[in-house]
């Protein structure tokens, strides 16, 4: 299992013109390899689109984490981040 920092994730999701197909590109080439991110890279990934009020890009996000495995971590503890970010910066 390779785990995808959001970072990795956002440049994918927003693709980015000169990351995102190098990381497509990378995981393309993987093979038999699953994928996973944590529910801290979620809330990391929706604090932009939380913040700019993008429906859209939130859409693409939420789309775009049912492909990977989310590890099991208490999420409670992350997932308040991307409420709380667009009100304190």
């Amino acid at each position: 299992m390779i785990y995808l920092d959001a970072c990795l994730l956002m440049y994918l999701v927003e693709r980015h013109a000169v990351w995102g197909p190098l990381v497509a590109a990378a995981m393309a080439n993987v093979q038999n390899a699953a994928f996973a991110i944590s529910p801290l890279v979620k809330c990391e990934c929706l604090v932009g689109p939380f913040k700019s009020d993008d429906q859209v890009l939130r859409n693409a996000y939420t789309d775009v984490f049912r492909v990977f495995v989310t590890l099991d971590m208490r999420s409670r503890y992350f997932c308040w981040q991307h409420a709380i970010a667009p009100v304190w910066g």
